[in-house]
């Protein structure tokens, strides 16, 4: 299938960009105040992991609310054969590091996914040194390893590679949703956590992008590998498609054809929701001779599409895009020898920028975060490249953009 070929192809540069190695077991320290770097509009340094004789990469942050917000990744020292997990916080002042269980076992080079409802229920996902994945939960006062299921992903979450594909919604306390782009598309499933044990729930599709805008709205795009109902239309095996989830059904929403003739395809590699009526999907349009080529954003309304041309090209996007706060998104993406750049679209213009240096270092990107309630969007990322290097040692940082 072209598209889980395509996918698996970009798997290649994923994971080289996104997720690998890391450094010394220790926190987050704040950053000083600065004025964001030229060309940077608004973005800057809020806290960083130094990287001392080893590695230290932050992979994945999510916030709950202007007081709240988690940024967890990997800590090794060289080399780097097995890493630690290193956690941090945000508690509307500073980021602190968090103190885990000496008894919490060794990690891969990488988190693979981290999710949250509020400051008393948080999610993290990583892979071990045996490509299994662990997982552990906060629930305000400890933190515990969370058994999971032999059937929990054929993948163990991670690629051919060794790259994280799982992504995690937390609607709530009792309820925990996680996804692995991996899944087989025949038959794709979820991971559902009903607040005692795990379920597997059937897909309609193989998720590509997840977005989850509130505890009783969740929209999964991906490609669909069985026979779905399209609401007022007939029965078929559909491709591409964004699907709603109520709480109780699910609603599907053909995403539409790449206007570009000769077999090309439409490959979603990223989501953000706001509501039940919104949805961005960022992603690139492919062909089985040509390859990747140009990049699109895609707007649905609760009606219809709108396609925007997308600044980056190719397998150009690491899959990581948040909204803005204020009717836009922002996504990041990845060019030649790891120059991450900060694409922002709202009021029908692009802005590109690069992300402020750290320590006299580019900034890689790997996720991205909008605060709720706010116009602050958050950026997890390592001085690049994330991958062993010869020279350096890379550092994890934590970015902030405020408007």
């Amino acid at each position: 299938m072209r598209i889980r070929t395509a996918l698996t192809g970009a798997a290649g540069l994923a994971a080289v960009a996104v997720l690998s190695g890391a450094a010394p077991a220790m926190g987050a320290v704040a950053a000083p105040p600065a004025a964001p770097a030229a060309g940077s509009g608004g973005w800057r340094v809020a806290a960083a992991i130094p990287a001392g004789a080893g590695r230290a990469e932050l992979t994945r942050v999510v916030a709950t609310g202007p007081a709240d917000a988690w940024a967890a990744g990997v800590t090794c020292t060289s080399p780097c054969a097995r890493g630690r997990l290193v956690v941090d916080h945000w508690n509307g002042q500073r980021w602190r590091p968090v103190r885990l269980p000496r008894s919490l076992p060794a990690v891969g080079y990488f988190v693979t996914s981290i999710g949250a409802s509020s400051p008393r229920n948080v999610w993290i996902f990583a892979q071990s040194p045996r490509r299994v994945t662990v997982a552990v939960r906060w629930d305000g006062v400890s933190w515990a390893r969370v058994r999971l299921p032999r059937w929990f992903f054929p993948h163990d979450g991670v690629g051919a590679f060794g790259e994280g594909y799982l992504r995690t919604v937390v609607p709530g306390p009792g309820r925990v949703w996680v996804f692995d782009v991996f899944a087989p598309s025949r038959h794709p499933f979820a991971a559902f956590w009903n607040g005692s044990s795990w379920e597997r729930r059937p897909l309609p599709m193989s998720p590509l992008a997840v977005s989850a805008p509130s505890p009783s709205s969740m929209w999964v795009v991906g490609e669909s590998g069985l026979p779905v109902t399209v609401t007022g239309g007939p029965t078929g095996p559909l491709r591409e498609a964004a699907r709603h989830w109520d709480g109780h059904t699910w609603q599907t929403v053909p995403l539409p054809d790449p206007v570009l003739p000769g077999g090309h395809e439409f490959i979603p590699a990223a989501a953000a929701a706001q509501g039940t009526r919104t949805l961005w999907v960022q992603g690139t349009v492919t062909s089985p001779t040509t390859g990747p080529g140009p990049n699109q954003l895609l707007r649905w309304d609760g009606r219809q599409w709108t396609r925007i041309t997308s600044p980056a090209t190719g397998f150009d996007v690491l899959g990581a895009m948040s909204l803005d706060g204020q009717g836009g998104v922002w996504f990041a993406t990845l060019g030649n020898a790891f120059r991450s750049r900060l694409a922002h679209y709202g009021g029908g213009q692009w802005a590109v920028q690069k992300p402020p240096r750290y320590a006299g270092a580019r900034v890689v990107v790997t996720d991205l975060a909008l605060i709720p309630g706010t116009r602050s969007v958050l950026a997890a990322g390592t001085t690049g490249p994330p991958v062993p290097a010869r020279t350096g040692h890379p550092a994890g940082v934590i970015l902030e953009h405020r408007p």
